[in-house]
């Protein structure tokens, strides 16, 4: 469960710089692609691994980016804070790697997305976020 409006904001922003700072760092080397997969597929995974707990992703990026060219200025750890600001409870029995926030991440097709994807852009939704996000998981 996610708490008020106001605590997304900081998520959105954080998320933002670091799917921008994967992008640059990507087109960089595309080698720095491997953190990001390998990471997706370390994740705890719902529904047939196609979401993936996003603090655990994170922790685990953040781990496997050891020259922090992903996880730029401690972008990753930035990024789990203001989830965990936004999550009002967690269930203390929960399973490892089970934080209260999944994201949907393609482990084994991009391919079903491109119509999600082209819907965004029609409504004018999360132009820079949804673009730096589907570019990674186009990869």
């Amino acid at each position: 469960m996610i708490g008020e409006k106001e605590e997304i904001r900081p998520i959105y922003e954080n998320l933002n710089k670091l799917f921008s700072d994967s992008n640059e760092a990507i087109l960089e080397n595309p080698e720095y692609y491997a953190d990001i997969s390998i990471s997706a597929s370390k994740a705890y995974g719902f529904s047939n691994y196609e979401s993936i707990d996003l603090i655990h992703y994170l922790k685990i990026l953040d781990e496997l980016d050891y020259d922090n060219r992903i996880c730029k200025d401690n972008a990753c750890q930035v990024a789990i804070d203001s989830i965990k600001a936004a999550i009002p409870y967690r269930n203390r029995n929960s399973a490892e790697g089970v934080n209260g926030l999944a994201l949907s991440f393609p482990v084994k097709s991009a391919s079903i997305y491109s119509d999600i994807y082209k819907q965004f852009i029609e409504f004018a939704m999360c132009i820079t976020f949804c673009t730096n996000w589907f570019w990674i998981i186009s990869i």
